[in-house]
């Protein structure tokens, strides 16, 4: 992250100390550096104590990819939660996050 923050961390650090909403921040710097705005945070998973379904699709797919299973089928979010649970004892599942 500080790869991208370094370059416009007067920007960010100005527009921060001004109150304005994430989002907003994210509309103003895309255009010196769109990557700044698709940085996140990664996502733990523990076996049997992950919540799958408080996860975003996106994120269930790289727990899926991640663990080598393919969910062929799969429209609805519940039938990713359900491949994610139904694989969970498979190895390759990364303990420290996305």
């Amino acid at each position: 992250m500080c790869y991208y923050l370094d370059p416009i961390k007067r920007e960010v650090s100005q527009l921060m100390k001004n109150g304005l909403p994430n989002d907003k921040v994210c509309k103003r710097l895309a255009q010196k550096s769109r990557e700044v705005c698709s940085v996140r945070y990664a996502v733990t998973v523990e076996k049997g104590v992950t919540d799958y379904n408080a996860l975003k699709v996106k994120d269930l797919k790289k727990i899926l990819a991640d663990r080598g299973a393919v969910c062929e089928g799969c429209t609805e979010k519940a039938d990713l939660v359900a491949k994610c649970q139904s694989t969970e004892h498979l190895e390759g599942g990364r303990k420290d996050g996305l």
